[in-house]
């Protein structure tokens, strides 16, 4: 059983959460592109993780979750998944959705998140639902704000220690080692995790999708990486992706990447697709 911190996950959520990952093939001009299916996961890869941090946080003292969100960010049903499952409850402060035909205001993914348990409160952009969220939680001491992406050192270790379990059972079915990992970059939080353990003859490709603002120190720091090159989406984050791959992915995140693998991935690359 994996223990980190003093936490161990119980085996049957160990088994729930954090499954062997799963590879599809996708072709492109004879060129063969791993994908790694996390769109199969209700919650993504965020919830690899979001299981021992939670607990972790739960066993501090905090047993209510509060989340900001992008309109269409995943991470939102990651935790609400998670907390249904650990019995907690959660939050999720959530951007209302720019499509004016959703009158609801409630993007699929936020009614996705409502539908585990989550309490859905809406705010006009994402800075409004960074403030609703830290009143929030001045006011209800067991409340804890849950930072964008997940993107703070405890819940980065549990995704160290769970990716690297994935990224070597990739590695033991892959004909050869991939010169190229692509990842999409929302927070930054899950490109900095591969490159803490990825070894430099994969290069991490990554694709700015836009949640944060170029001059965003978390965008900066994945921009200085070394083992990165960082490719920008041409499309704000909130406008979908026309040009889709032929497998679930996100339409404002994960989906933006297949432009660029198109042009530029060799065959035997990974692509991680995050979410569906």
């Amino acid at each position: 059983m994996l223990s980190i911190q003093g936490i161990t996950l119980d085996p049957t959520f160990k088994t729930q959460l954090s499954p062997p990952v799963q590879l599809s093939i996708l072709s492109n001009k004879n060129k063969k592109i791993f994908v790694a299916r996390e769109d199969l996961l209700p919650g993504g890869t965020k919830q690899r993780a979001a299981a021992h941090y939670v607990r972790l946080m739960n066993n501090e003292g905090y047993d209510h979750f509060v989340y900001s969100s992008p309109f269409c960010g995943f991470a939102q049903v990651a935790l609400s998944y998670v907390c249904r499952i650990l019995n907690l409850n959660c939050t999720i402060v959530a951007e209302r959705d720019p499509n004016p035909k959703n009158r609801i205001g409630k993007h699929t993914y936020t009614r996705l998140a409502e539908s585990y348990g989550a309490q859905i409160v809406l705010a006009k952009d994402l800075s409004t639902a960074e403030l609703i969220s830290r009143r929030l939680c001045t006011v209800n001491k067991r409340y804890l704000r849950v930072p964008l992406g997940f993107d703070c050192p405890e819940y980065k270790a549990f995704l160290k220690v769970e990716l690297i379990q994935q990224w070597n059972a990739i590695l033991s079915v892959l004909p050869r080692k991939p010169k190229a990992l692509w990842l999409p970059v929302g927070s930054g939080t899950l490109a900095q995790t591969f490159s803490d353990f990825v070894k430099f003859e994969t290069r991490l490709h990554c694709v700015n999708v836009h949640v944060l603002p170029q001059n965003d120190k978390r965008i900066q720091d994945v921009r200085d990486n070394p083992h990165i090159t960082l490719f920008s989406s041409p499309q704000p984050f909130a406008e979908a992706t026309t040009d889709l791959p032929s497998i679930p992915s996100n339409v404002f995140y994960d989906a933006k990447l297949w432009h660029f693998i198109k042009q530029h991935a060799e065959s035997g690359d990974v692509w991680w697709n995050v979410g569906r």
